[in-house]
């Protein structure tokens, strides 16, 4: 790409709406920064976000899933879906209860700044396309109930909480299973499982 004329052009990613940056040209004979100026300060930013996104990393993984008692007496808990600093998204999972009993209900929400998904595989294959248009959708409409074989199930790409000021009402970033029996529940997300975005529900 070039630039036929002085001034600053902003750029994004649309994916991700944090994803930042701008040229700025400059006139001849102005002054600008050298490699060396630029090497400088993008290591200090890097170290710099990198310890914001690891605090926010360790709060995340550090909470426990929120719980509702239903009438009935059984249980739905949820489950976050990444987190988002200014300059870091957070590819993780609240961890697991410990606790789920069948008849329990986990709900996934995205509040983080990315897509997200949570897949099961469930004696099924991942998906070898992400991108996949049919698995945009969900599986089937919330909630859905899990079982050991049979699948993946699909929460389908729940959007991201964009933009911040305005973002999507929670039951549009949100999917609920049904977990009817005891077993192991694997899932992923489809979009970030090259980066580990990984957990399990243990059902007793």
């Amino acid at each position: 790409m070039s630039f036929s004329a002085a001034g600053t052009y902003p750029y994004y990613c649309v994916i991700h709406p944090l994803m930042t940056g701008k040229v700025t040209v400059v006139g001849e004979g102005a002054a600008v920064d050298t490699q060396a100026d630029i090497n400088e300060r993008a290591d200090g930013e890097l170290n710099q976000w990198l310890e914001g996104g690891r605090a926010a990393k360790k709060k995340l993984t550090d909470a426990a899933p929120k719980q509702v008692k239903n009438p009935d007496e059984s249980t739905t808990w949820t489950y976050e879906m990444g987190t988002t600093t200014e300059h870091t998204d957070i590819l993780a999972f609240t961890p697991a209860a410990g606790e789920v009993r069948p008849g329990d209900s986990v709900t996934f929400v995205n509040n983080s700044l990315a897509p997200h998904t949570a897949t099961f595989t469930s004696g099924g294959q991942l998906p070898p396309n992400p991108l996949d248009p049919a698995l945009r959708p969900p599986t089937s409409p919330s909630p859905l109930t899990l079982t050991p074989t049979g699948g993946p199930f699909n929460t389908g790409f729940l959007p991201p909480a964009a933009p911040p000021n305005a973002p999507p009402p929670e039951a549009a970033r949100s999917f609920t299973f049904l977990i009817p029996a005891a077993g192991t529940y694997p899932y992923t997300c489809i979009l970030h499982a090259p980066s580990g975005m990984a957990g399990s529900i243990k059902v007793a």
